[in-house]
């Protein structure tokens, strides 16, 4: 108990004279009066201008410090910690902010010249890496008690067609374009 509580002499308009373990502590801005239990104490009101008020008047009439109140500034207990839930927006309604990009991965059936022994197989899937298309082989296995992942590339996928990584490079990877020339292999005559 703080060694500034005391026992208040009579005149304090509402003060519960009739409590025994009620005491007047001068902490902050505002005297506090506080019940005594064992070492403790709990408030359970304040003194302004020589008027009592309990917890809840106080928070009505006066502002933290003890400037007073405007009716209009107290939010009353049962509407302190009501939430309010707004509607969660689907992620098509969503933005995206920064660098971020979402890259549609097409469906199975709408791809064109997937062998059908890969059609077949399970764990095979179209997968969007860093915005290249691929369709890959997807194992996952057990080593020591951790699980890995191998993901195996069988080939790209490229305006809704199939390619495997041979014939895409083939066909869309640019020639050899200055620089060095790709060593052929020379005939003598």
């Amino acid at each position: 108990m703080n060694k500034l509580s005391y026992v208040p002499k009579p005149g304090i308009e509402g003060f519960p004279y009739d409590n025994t373990k009620a005491r007047i502590i001068h902490k902050g801005a505002v005297p506090s009066v506080v019940e005594r239990v064992g070492n403790s104490a709990k408030v359970i009101g304040k003194i302004v201008d020589n008027k009592f008020y309990s917890v809840e008047e106080y928070k009505q009439s006066f502002k933290l410090g003890g400037a007073a109140r405007k009716s209009s500034d107290y939010i009353k207990p049962e509407q302190r910690h009501t939430r309010v839930y707004v509607k969660k927006k689907s992620p098509d309604e969503c933005k995206l902010g920064g660098r971020k990009r979402i890259h549609p991965v097409p469906a199975m059936e709408d791809v064109k010249g997937i062998p059908e022994e890969y059609l077949n197989q399970k764990g095979i899937i179209i997968k969007n890496m860093k915005g290249i298309i691929y369709l890959v082989r997807s194992d996952s296995y057990r080593n020591d008690g951790k699980q890995y992942n191998k993901t195996t590339i069988l080939g790209r996928i490229h305006d809704l067609h199939f390619y495997t990584t041979a014939k895409y490079k083939e066909l869309f990877a640019p020639k050899h374009a200055g620089g060095r020339p790709k060593k052929t292999a020379t005939t003598q005559e």
